[in-house]
């Protein structure tokens, strides 16, 4: 994702690095780096990944309890939202 606040939130929230590659519009890359490794090009998944190039690495920034207190709001805000798309 283009957005360095989303990264930085899914970062906290996961408590991983997340690394965002070079080039953001990797659907169609994925899906050629797929074909590689199909016909032979990569030797592998992992060989194929290398030709990513990470721009940039979020790391989290959260302690734990804040961790914890914001995925308990997110988990009751799902429970109350339950049932509000149903016909």
């Amino acid at each position: 994702a283009a957005s360095d606040l989303l990264m930085e939130l899914q970062a906290d929230v996961l408590d991983r690095p997340v690394v965002r590659a070079h080039t953001l519009e990797t659907t169609a890359l994925g899906a050629a780096l797929l074909a590689g490794i199909g016909v032979g090009l990569y030797a592998d998944e992992a060989a194929a990944v290398r030709v990513l190039s990470p721009e940039r690495t979020f790391r989290p920034q959260w302690d734990d309890t804040r961790r914890a207190a914001l995925r308990e709001r997110w988990r009751r805000a799902v429970e109350r939202a339950r049932g509000w798309a149903t016909s």
